[in-house]
């Protein structure tokens, strides 16, 4: 018997959310919230985080938004926010599949974004690292960014099938 095979029927009968996970994490390695995802589990659901220090530490895990609102991060002068994702698929979302607004900031590591609208939205001034990911399927555009005072360090990432790969000032 295959157990991996069983464990992954079992996660499809009881998904985890997204927002379960954040809500329960604790603070660690200098992070306000540090949220560790187990590989043969898939997590459901999108989060907002307007205020802390995030890490995501995706262990090969899938975040499926099912059609839904993304993962979203906005800062500003009053609130700092900062989201830092490793090894993690986002998949399946309506709109971003991740979108940083604002003045947030973040790093974004072996990642998969596939079949959302877009696979990750930047706007405004923020800044953030993309590191070796790939934009797979994503209907509107793979990476799009708005704002001219954006700072991306896009290094080592893939493109394939999406309606566009990277526009600079795209439409909203």
């Amino acid at each position: 018997m295959n157990y991996k095979l069983i464990f992954l029927y079992i996660s499809l009968l009881y998904p985890v959310t997204l927002q379960e996970m954040y809500d329960n994490a604790e603070s660690a390695l200098g992070y306000d919230k540090y949220i560790e995802l187990n590989q043969n589990q898939i997590y459901t659901g999108g989060i907002g985080i307007y205020e802390g220090s995030i890490y995501i530490k995706g262990n090969g895990a899938i975040i499926d938004l099912e059609n839904q609102n993304g993962i979203w991060i906005y800062s500003d002068d009053s609130s700092e926010a900062n989201l830092d994702i490793q090894y993690l698929s986002i998949i399946n979302g309506a709109y971003e599949g991740l979108s940083y607004s604002g003045n947030a900031t973040g790093s974004i590591v072996n990642c998969n974004f596939i079949n959302n609208d877009y696979g990750i939205k930047v706007y405004d001034t923020c800044t953030l690292n993309i590191t070796n990911c790939n934009f797979i399927d994503n209907s509107s555009l793979g990476f799009g960014m708005i704002g001219e005072l954006t700072s991306i360090d896009l290094s080592y990432s893939n493109f394939w099938d999406n309606g566009d790969d990277i526009l600079e000032n795209c439409p909203g």
